[in-house]
């Protein structure tokens, strides 16, 4: 259900009358007091509590910056020529640029549990816009023709209470194109079409649902269940333990065996260098016990879904439900797509026939037989674990547990250049996404298995991406396998009125006019929820619009198309149509703002600007947002909610800038030795990492520069054709931060 921050649209520009350029630059100046600037060194330091801390920390930068410039200017320090000091002074100024953000209450959200909720069934077919595409509806106006041939715009509800014409008027009739009888204006884009629109196809309802027919390949046969496939990581590193205090028992621990060992020893008594009160339990045994406890509550409340078991090392072994003997796949077949796709759909002939009440023991039993040993088979794992669950009813999902690298077969990352490993992620992605299959991830903390080479399978299924320490692991299986999937192929465009563009969104998935949106989400929960910034469009391109007068109006349109299939295969188009008034009084706006949805805002367009790797620009929205706010008086809930999400994803700010200052690390290791002069005039300005090799003095420690730079070597993205920038690459934790926030919503607020 479309959901609006406020009542009331906030534009400043829309006045209605006549200027003189006076008022006209008050109302320019109106404009910009939604925007905050912040300056890049205020964003090197962290995110405060309170504005007073804020303000105490801007500050101290301010006189740290007066004090190097009254310095190098008593001493010419670091800047002994002309040139140099040229250099330094643009680089001081580049270091310093302000950062301006718009903050404001033009905020919509759509939730897909809408998909669920009833709707007006349509009687036809979806009539579309010509131009925009935007789809017939409640709101929309038709002109008919009147006795005078001229054209008259009325209201739909009008045009069909008009009396029935005469036996001469219909025989007139017939000899007419009868596309001619009605034109629709599109309230979004002002196109002209010509309709035929017959009185029961007129929407009576804000919320349409089309039927468009059945996709044959995801159609639900009789004996089609939901598939589950744990695909775990049991290479050597899952052996590495973990305190937990106390003596516990579990399962899995192979004290008994160490103990028959111990008969052949002296007797000494001896002990592992740890903490006596604690029980060390490794990574594995963290992961048998959370699969355990999701097979057992699967059997109790699911008996009839399918569970399947995949487990990887140097080779992959395929239990399934445990009924036979696994099948082994190794050697040169780790590197054969093809050959692990048809293992993975063949398999479940006779490895995933039987329902999880029938074997939930015996999977559990096989459980625990697993020993760590060997490197990493990620990839060729994930593609038979996909292959699996794709034989299963849409909705099936693949769990991955791993804590390392791919380092075996297809997908390796190590050793390799990341286009190659994306590209095989990606390819297996869209096999997931085609059958309807959701893929999770759950990373154990600890180890980096790059994340963000991986995450463009969950974000292409609607899957999750969790990061977690290995004796937190149950819990995290629970939230993942709690949320069951209610629709796939999901597909949402968002259609604002040509006066208005969206803001923060990728420009790839806007078109040229920027005021429609179009994104496809895989497949999808009910806690799933998109929130979206609008604003006006620029004076200059409102004016260039010939064909309507931004100023007249009172109310804007949107709508949201959401296409999907249904878990049975039905395919269908939700259409959620709504009007919002237009108001020029900001602090009545701002009176009114819904304040949960502002604050599931905020951390949702962060998350976009960070996703897009500018994160110097993310890190000022988030500062820029909790300045406003802190300061706002119309609406002290609404206030405290921002800073309290803001708060919430305060660790993020610091990882943002951890990720800054790989890049100008990654910049310092790849400067020449001639630019050396350079490098020493950039003392002061600089980002905190620089104090760390820099003398006292100001001169550069070479030797722990070179340390630092070889020790932190960070791949990274080449830019593209239009790219200004390129970015380091995001560690997991931040991968993990930054996909969490973007499924942050009103029933789903944990980070």
């Amino acid at each position: 259900m479309a959901r609006f921050a406020c009542r009331k649209g906030y534009f400043p520009l829309h006045k209605g009358n006549k200027k003189n350029k006076n008022e006209t630059d008050k109302e320019e100046s109106a404009e910009n007091d939604d925007a905050i600037s912040m300056n890049s060194e205020s964003l090197d330091e962290e995110m405060s509590d309170s504005e007073e801390e804020e303000e105490e920390k801007q500050q101290v930068v301010r006189l740290r910056d007066l004090k190097d410039c009254k310095m190098e200017a008593s001493t010419g320090m670091n800047c002994p020529t002309k040139a140099l000091r040229k250099k330094k002074y643009s680089r001081a100024v580049k270091n310093n640029r302000k950062f301006r953000e718009e903050i404001n209450t033009n905020i919509v959200s759509e939730s897909f549990d809408v998909i669920l909720e009833e709707a007006q069934l349509a009687a036809g077919e979806p009539v579309f816009c010509q131009n925009c595409k935007s789809v017939f509806n409640k709101y929309s106006k038709l002109e008919d023709k009147c006795d005078n041939e001229e054209e008259k715009e009325v209201p739909v509800e009008e045009s069909l209470q008009r009396k029935p014409p005469s036996q001469e008027e219909q025989e007139i009739d017939q000899n007419q194109d009868p596309l001619d009888e009605q034109t629709w204006i599109c309230e979004f884009c002002y196109q002209k079409n010509k309709v035929m629109i017959e009185k029961e196809e007129i929407p009576t309802n804000e919320y349409v649902h089309y039927v468009l027919g059945m996709d044959e390949d995801k159609m639900r046969k009789d004996n089609d269940t939901n598939s589950v496939i744990f695909c775990l990581d049991v290479s050597g590193s899952m052996c590495v333990t973990t305190p937990v205090e106390g003596k516990l028992k579990i399962k899995g621990d192979k004290l008994k065996e160490l103990q028959e060992l111990m008969k052949f020893s002296d007797g000494s008594d001896q002990f592992y260098h740890g903490k006596r009160n604690h029980t060390y339990i490794s990574r594995l045994q963290c992961v048998q016990a959370a699969i355990e406890a999701q097979i057992i509550e699967m059997a109790e409340k699911s008996p009839d879904i399918k569970v399947g078991l995949v487990s990887f090392s140097n080779d992959v072994n395929i239990h399934g439900d445990c009924s036979d003997a696994p099948l082994t796949i190794s050697g040169d077949k780790l590197q054969n797509y093809d050959l692990l796709l048809q293992n993975g759909i063949e398999s479940t002939e006779t490895h995933l026939q039987k329902p999880i009440r029938e074997v939930s023991d015996k999977i559990n039993g096989k459980l625990y037989e697993l020993e760590e040993s060997g490197p990493t088979a990620l990839g060729p794992a994930l593609l038979t674990s996909v292959a699996m669950a794709s034989q299963g009813s849409a909705g099936s999902s693949v769990v991955l547990c791993t804590d390392g690298l791919s380092n075996v077969g297809l997908g390796s990352i190590e050793g390799k250049a990341q286009e190659d490993a994306l590209e095989f992620y990606t390819k297996v992605a869209d096999y997931a996404h085609s059958k309807g299959v959701t893929v999770n991830i759950i990373s154990i903390a600890g180890e980096e298995c790059d994340l963000e080479t991986l995450r463009c399978i969950s974000e292409k299924t609607g899957g999750d991406i969790q990061r977690v320490e290995a004796d937190k692991l149950t819990e995290n299986f629970a939230n993942i396998l709690s949320s069951p999937i209610i629709a796939t192929d999901v597909k949402m465009k968002v259609i604002l009125n040509k006066g208005l563009e969206f803001r923060n969104e990728d420009e790839s998935q806007l078109n040229q006019m920027k005021n429609i949106f179009t994104k496809s989400y895989g497949n999808v929960t009910a806690e799933s929820e998109i929130t979206f910034e609008y604003k006006i469009k620029s004076k200059q391109e409102l004016e260039s619009n010939v064909d309507f007068d931004f100023e007249k109006l009172t109310h804007l349109p949107f709508q949201t198309q959401i296409f999907y299939t249904k878990l049975d295969g039905m395919k269908c188009i939700r259409v959620n149509s709504h009007q919002q008034e237009i108001s020029t009084d900001k602090k009545e706006v701002e009176a009114e703002a819904d304040s949960e949805l502002l604050g599931i805002n905020c951390v949702q367009q962060a998350a976009k600007i960070a996703n897009r790797g500018d994160f110097r620009h993310a890190q000022a929205y988030m500062k820029c947002t909790r300045k406003y706010w802190g300061n706002n008086t119309n609406n002290l809930s609404a206030a405290k909610e921002v800073k309290d999400n803001l708060r919430k994803i305060k660790g993020v700010y610091g990882m943002l800038q951890v990720q800054n200052d790989k890049e100008e690390l990654q910049k310092l290791g790849e400067m020449d030795k001639e630019k050396e002069p350079e490098m020493q005039s950039m003392v002061g300005t600089s980002p905190p990492f620089m104090e760390k090799i820099m003398r006292e003095d100001g001169t550069l420690n070479k030797e722990d520069s070179a340390s630092m730079t070889k020790n932190n070597k960070i791949s990274y993205k080449k830019p593209n054709v239009g790219g200004k920038r390129y970015r380091s690459k995001l560690d997991d934790e931040a991968t993990s931060k930054l996909h969490n926030m973007n499924k942050f919503s009103s029933k789903r607020k944990k980070l």
